[in-house]
């Protein structure tokens, strides 16, 4: 899903004779905003409208790229690009944008911003965000909630919320039997790994719950 948004807003950079690099997204959309500017030149007022609405995505898409790169690194600024992000897309998607930034939806964004937090060491707001990724994530697109509950269950593990993370487990039970997403199976058994005798504080509920996923998780469809 996001990879598609990637290739599209890499080919308009390419296009542009820009590389594709998360520490210099800013100075690379400005850039692309200006050349593509003298090249519609005195276009009609209608073209020029649609083109910066368009460029505007593009825009919070690097931005949450970069975003994501700066939490990696520890920087809490990251934050602040994500404020910005969301300020972007709070008309939501419109006709006139570009067709990969269907994608961009409350899920996602609270997903971006989960990551960034949890990669900040802010476990309690990162279990927030992930919360509300699985909250918006409609119950058709059940690709999604599998994705967002798997990253929900690791950070409320990470945080030893074991009723919450056992009711997770058993919510995921059933997509692992209907979803092949390999990403998401390899993350749910990284995390189970790592319920070793270390956490044996963790009460026999949530251990019974782990070990029906773990069990699922070996004929899950990848």
């Amino acid at each position: 899903m996001a990879a598609r948004a990637r290739a599209g807003a890499a080919r308009h950079c390419q296009s542009c004779g820009v590389p594709l690099a998360a520490d210099n997204t800013a100075r690379l959309c400005g850039r692309c905003r200006r050349e593509q500017r003298d090249q519609l030149g005195n276009a009609p007022a209608r073209h020029n409208r649609e083109f910066f609405e368009t460029d505007a995505f593009r825009a919070a898409l690097f931005l949450t790229r970069k975003a994501r790169a700066l939490a990696q690194g520890g920087d809490a600024s990251s934050l602040t690009i994500l404020s910005k992000v969301r300020s972007l897309f709070e008309d939501g998607v419109g006709s006139d944008d570009p067709a990969w930034a269907w994608w961009v939806d409350e899920s996602e964004l609270s997903w971006h911003e989960g990551m960034c937090r949890q990669d900040l060491g802010d476990s309690h707001n990162a279990v927030d965000q992930f919360e509300r990724s699985v909250a918006a994530a409609p119950v058709s697109q059940i690709r999604s909630q599998y994705v967002h509950r798997a990253y929900l269950f690791e950070a409320q593990v990470n945080l030893r919320s074991w009723s919450a993370a056992s009711a997770t487990a058993r919510d995921l039970i059933p997509l692992a039997t209907e979803v092949a997403s390999t990403r998401t199976v390899v993350l749910l058994h990284k995390v189970l790994r790592r319920l070793t005798d270390a956490d044996s504080r963790a009460p026999s509920s949530f251990l019974h719950d782990a070990a029906t996923l773990n069990s699922v998780l070996d004929y899950a469809p990848v």
